[in-house]
């Protein structure tokens, strides 16, 4: 969660060898990124880290998961990438 992406993305890169690439956003703060964290919890590496590659299409599944959840409180957002 960040109120500025860009140095959010800095500040989660000094914990990467790999370089990070935004591939998805969206509105719905806290309650969201817990619900995705807490959904996603089986790909769960540590911490931030979510292990993905075994998902045909990480950034649709996390994006319907989001979705999913937004709409269950009348906040419908539309992912971007």
């Amino acid at each position: 969660m960040a109120t500025e992406i860009e140095s959010r993305m800095k500040s989660l890169q000094t914990g990467s060898a790999s370089p990070l690439v935004l591939r998805w956003s969206a509105r719905g703060g806290f309650l969201l990124e817990r619900h995705l964290h807490d959904r996603f919890d089986g790909q769960r590496i540590n911490g931030e880290w979510f292990d993905f590659r075994h998902v045909a299409e990480p950034v649709q599944v996390i994006a319907e998961a989001a979705e999913e959840f937004l709409r269950q409180f009348g906040e419908s957002n539309p992912a971007t990438e």
